[in-house]
């Protein structure tokens, strides 16, 4: 999932849905608070739509495991609102 949302770990040659963003501009106080509690051991901030993760070529993949923790993922975000309404927000841990 790394590889997938980031670019990140990307051991196997995927294409990355996005290379990292940073966090959003009108990202929640809530989220800020958390990413800033990560200070120097997160890395690699970003953020995908519900859309974009919809959209991606799940044939990139590397195991079938992968396909389903993504299609679990789109699953509870799809319950959450439309995909231009809807996000992700992440980062990693070093």
């Amino acid at each position: 999932l790394f590889a997938m949302f980031a670019g990140v770990r990307n051991y196997f040659g995927l294409v990355p849905i996005s290379v990292p963003k940073g966090l959003p501009d009108d990202v929640s106080e809530e989220i800020l608070d958390v990413s800033d509690e990560w200070s120097g051991d997160g890395h690699s901030y970003s953020w995908l739509t519900l859309r974009e993760l919809q959209e991606y070529d799940l044939s990139r993949t590397v195991s079938e495991e992968v396909v389903k923790i993504f299609d679990e993922i789109i699953a509870k975000l799809s319950e959450l609102g439309g995909p231009d309404d809807v996000r992700l927000v992440f980062w990693f841990d070093n």
